[in-house]
């Protein structure tokens, strides 16, 4: 697993990017397609493995896997393995609970199936272990990715605003090498979800109003106040339309 997946999403960045946005959600890409058989040794090698590092980190607190789900279907291009894991004390009527696959306690893992990575780093997590992540461009193309397709999956993501908006104050300025990066990535990861983004996606109504719905419920998520809305879309709008779109030959 360690050579095909790749940490994204809220836990990478306050792993790697000091964010303050709390999440116990792990989102993983995988570059491989995905077959029953790779689903299969995901979660046979989190249920061999959990309970060694259970007794390795000695915190009297068992984990273990409780169930998945494969979305949409396995029949599907893209697709995703849901897998929620429950924890529990040792000895505590919730760990019973635990231990009948009903854990009242659970954290989920996402793995995303045939993703692209474009640029990659590996990260040091702990005296000896390492973690291959999204780099700093990649992450930031992913966000606006998930952003804009929201219309088209009918979905709503409160977090992606607060996210791009905390990566482009505190990383920013960037280079023009760099937003051309970001620009082909984001090109790139849209067009494998058959769409293509143009330089006035950002300021398409319907994705603000998505984007915005559920946003005040962050402010129980974050460290300190929730910065403003309006100001936050603003700021991100404007570093997608600063993107060198005029240099790419199809807009």
């Amino acid at each position: 697993l360690r050579d095909s997946s790749y940490l994204k999403g809220g836990i990478l960045l306050a792993l790697r990017y000091a964010s303050t946005r709390y999440t116990t959600d792990l989102d993983f890409s995988n570059i491989a397609p995905y077959s029953e058989g790779h689903g299969q040794a995901i979660m046979d090698a989190l249920t061999s493995t959990l309970p060694v590092i259970v007794e390795e980190l000695g915190y009297d607190l068992d984990c273990r896997l409780q169930s998945y789900d494969v979305q949409p279907s396995p029949n599907h291009t893209y697709v995703n393995l849901e897998m929620k894991v429950g924890y529990a004390l040792k000895g505590s009527a919730a760990h019973r609970r635990l231990e009948r696959g009903q854990a009242a306690n659970t954290l989920s893992i996402d793995y995303n199936f045939l993703e692209s990575v474009p640029e990659k780093e590996l990260i040091e997590v702990g005296k000896d272990g390492t973690l291959r992540v999204y780099a700093l461009t990649t992450l930031i193309a992913e966000k606006f990715r998930a952003l804009m397709q929201q219309t088209l999956r009918n979905r709503i993501r409160r977090q992606d605003i607060y996210d791009l908006n905390y990566l482009i104050q505190k990383f920013g300025p960037f280079t023009g090498a760099e937003k051309t990066r970001i620009l082909e990535v984001l090109i790139a990861k849209c067009e494998e979800r058959d769409f293509t983004p143009t330089p006035s996606s950002m300021a398409d109504r319907d994705l603000r109003q998505r984007a915005q719905v559920e946003y005040a419920n962050l402010a129980v998520e974050v460290e300190g106040a929730l910065p403003d809305f309006d100001s936050s879309f603003g700021r991100v709008q404007a570093f997608f339309e600063s993107l060198p779109w005029h240099r790419n030959r199809r807009f």
